[in-house]
């Protein structure tokens, strides 16, 4: 692990890449693991985009350019409560 480790601190270095970027490019940690730390850490969840009905109800929550702008998009519409997604870029 230590020679891995300094790897991804010259790596990290020479191109100023998140080192948790860097671990997924190594294949040392996978997205699924990093995104689910990241939840954890943040009191928040990671979203499964897959499952999610995008009706015009729920399109509409969000103006566009507004949702372009904060990099978001509504995935669910629970009563007053409007759950979003944000991109991580």
């Amino acid at each position: 692990m230590t020679s891995n480790w300094e790897e991804v601190l010259q790596e990290q270095s020479q191109n100023s890449k998140p080192v948790l970027q860097i671990l997924q490019d190594f294949g040392i940690v996978e997205l699924p693991t990093i995104l689910h730390v990241m939840a954890q850490h943040l009191g928040t969840e990671v979203a499964d985009l897959q499952g999610v009905d995008f009706t015009p109800e729920l399109v509409k929550a969000i103006p566009a350019a507004t949702a372009r702008m904060y990099q978001c998009l509504p995935i669910g519409l629970y009563g007053s409560t409007l759950q979003v997604v944000l991109a991580d870029r």
